[in-house]
């Protein structure tokens, strides 16, 4: 038996100039291991297809948002449709990157998740409370909903900020709406 179970049984897909096309043939040879793979390989590692030509700028925005946030550069990564040209939403997939479309960063590093999901809890007991209240129409519209989707967020291992106000009192996730 051979100790790289992965070799030879799934497609893989090129690593750069992937069309959706492709990706999904390819993606119907996966099995659970090549989905693992690809999500590492593919979407979290390596270098955005914005950035082909100019990976070093990459790096750089990387490397500067993690010395802003106090961790390593390789917790930064891009997803969307920025790193594979194409988006990957299930009622989008396929739409190509424009000029118009945006940069979508990740971070994934336990401490600042920590951080982040301890002032989201903090806001969400605020907002219950009474504590806290919106100051707009738009905030008293959707806080119950930015409430109940991190609610459920947090259970899942992860946290984006965008729901939680900006306000000093939940300075983790401001700090990185800032950025």
């Amino acid at each position: 038996m051979s100790p790289f179970p992965l070799h030879g049984t799934g497609k893989a897909p090129s690593y750069s100039g992937l069309t959706s096309a492709e990706l999904v043939e390819c993606f119907s040879t996966f099995k659970d291991q090549h989905i693992h793979a690809f999500i590492r390989l593919w979407m979290t590692e390596g270098v955005p297809w914005i950035f082909a030509s100019c990976p070093f700028i990459y790096e750089d925005i990387r490397s500067w948002i993690a010395r802003e946030l106090v961790i390593g550069p390789k917790a930064v990564s891009l997803v969307g449709s920025s790193r594979f040209g194409f988006s990957l939403s299930e009622d989008t997939y396929g739409r190509p990157f424009t000029p118009d479309s945006d940069l979508d960063l990740v971070c994934v590093d336990q401490s600042l998740f920590l951080k982040c999901k301890l002032d989201a809890l903090k806001w969400i007991d605020d907002f219950e409370s009474g504590t806290v209240r919106p100051n707009s129409a738009g905030e008293e519209k959707y806080w119950p909903k930015n409430r109940d989707t991190l609610k459920l967020q947090e259970k899942s291992g992860f946290v984006q900020t965008t729901y939680v106000p900006a306000r000093n009192q939940y300075g983790n996730n401001s700090r990185v709406l800032e950025l």
